[in-house]
């Protein structure tokens, strides 16, 4: 099977990295090339020249435009190994190969952003870097570049309800951090000459800490040998879907377990049962002197009971209309169970992560299956930062009850 232009750019660049291996080690040995040594660069040189040939013919075809210059095809070629490939990698841990020198930079640059976190996969991915030096397998020509990275944060916030409802991600932190909140001030009218009276304004801090969140994707081995664009993002949306849907069903949860963020509708005991309850549930959060943008997030089942759901006695709309609860932005999700919703000021929840992705590639559990099982690390914490700033209720039939 002939190559296409990046193939043979990629194997003109490996002859030459061994030719300039074997004068290195001649150099680094103070001795002449030996008889074998002569023979294999002179070999080297006409296979270079061979795939040069190939490289123009492809060019009259026009399957891709490629310059005699050699320094633009250097460039081309530059351009394509610069492009991190997570099937690449996975292939390498599966095959027990040696990663190449893209790969290898991006798994090392995940592995600074650890930063003390404690990880034991093959593979990590970085975050919050966008420029990765890269060594030559011959230890020659550095390059410095800018990367597409494995891009996991603004496809991650993408994903989030929470995050499109208005909270905040805080991301690359290290270690536990104390998140400063500063209470509401006080202001008073004061005459042109008297003193100003103190604002009466205090910090306090919410502890966020690393909570490792685990995820598991299983793939086959034939998807893993794919080298497509189309497989390539398919791959990357499965590791984020896992990552957004475990982090939001968690967040949006009832539980409070230790060794994972705590769910906002933990211990709410509201309810309603009607627009006036609706109302209610918004005063107590305005009267707690949170006057931001305001949001709901709700289950199906409660979206499906406020489209049906009149607007008081004499009104003629529904509360739930155009995406929104009587003019109020909200949004609907699976990961809030029965007929539950939430109501705030999101921009008071904050998002803390931490470190890179680690990926545990287990080639052997589902072998029969002809599959590989990838488990994802990642690390988050989540709080609200002032109490009653979001409020959460269930809508019941009976006598509704909002504290």
């Amino acid at each position: 099977m002939k190559k296409n232009s990046v193939e043979l750019l990629d194997s003109k660049e490996q002859l030459k990295q061994e030719a300039r291996s074997i004068i290195e080690n001649a150099k680094a040995e103070t001795r002449e090339l030996t008889d074998e040594e002569k023979n294999r660069v002179e070999e080297i040189k006409n296979e270079i020249k061979k795939l040069q040939d190939e490289l123009e013919e492809l060019n009259k075809k026009n399957e891709t435009p490629v310059d005699n210059n050699e320094e633009e095809n250097e460039n081309k070629r530059n351009k394509h190994m610069k492009n991190f490939s997570i099937l690449k990698a996975l292939r390498s841990v599966v095959n027990g190969e040696a990663m190449d020198a893209t790969t290898r930079a991006f798994v090392e640059a995940g592995k600074q952003e650890m930063r003390g976190l404690s990880f034991n996969g093959q593979i990590q991915l970085p975050i919050e870097q966008r420029t990765i030096q890269v060594t030559g397998d011959s230890g020659e020509h550095d390059d410095v570049v800018s990367t597409d990275l494995f891009n996991v944060l603004e496809p991650l916030q993408h994903k989030l309800a929470l995050v499109e409802a208005g909270a905040k991600m805080v991301t690359g932190l290290v270690g536990d951090v104390q998140y400063p909140v500063m209470s509401n001030g006080s202001a008073a009218w004061e005459g042109e000459t008297s003193e100003a009276d103190d604002a009466s304004i205090t910090f306090s801090n919410v502890k966020l800490q690393p909570h490792r969140l685990s995820a598991t994707i299983t793939v086959s081995k034939q998807f893993i040998m794919q080298d497509s664009v189309g497989a390539e993002n398919a791959i990357r949306n499965e590791i984020i879907n896992a990552v957004a849907q475990k982090l939001e069903a968690t967040i949006l949860g009832n539980t409070n377990t230790s060794g994972q963020p705590q769910g906002i509708f933990y211990g709410a005991n509201d309810t309603f049962a009607d627009f006036a309850g609706l109302c209610a549930l918004e005063a107590a959060v305005e009267n707690a002197k949170f006057n931001g943008e305001k949001s709901y997030i709700v289950s199906p089942s409660a979206k499906a009971t406020l489209r049906g759901m009149i607007k008081g006695t004499n009104a003629t709309g529904m509360v739930w209309e155009n995406g929104e609860i009587d003019g109020t932005k909200a949004i609907s999700t699976g990961f809030v169970n029965g007929k539950k919703i939430a109501y705030g000021q999101f921009d008071q929840l904050v998002i803390g992560q931490w470190g890179a992705l680690d990926l545990v590639v287990d080639p052997y559990t589902a072998a029969k299956n002809a599959s590989v099982v990838i488990t994802v690390n990642a690390w988050f914490d989540a709080k609200v930062l002032r109490s009653g700033a979001i409020k959460c209720a269930t809508y019941t039939t009976s006598t509704p009850t909002l504290s």
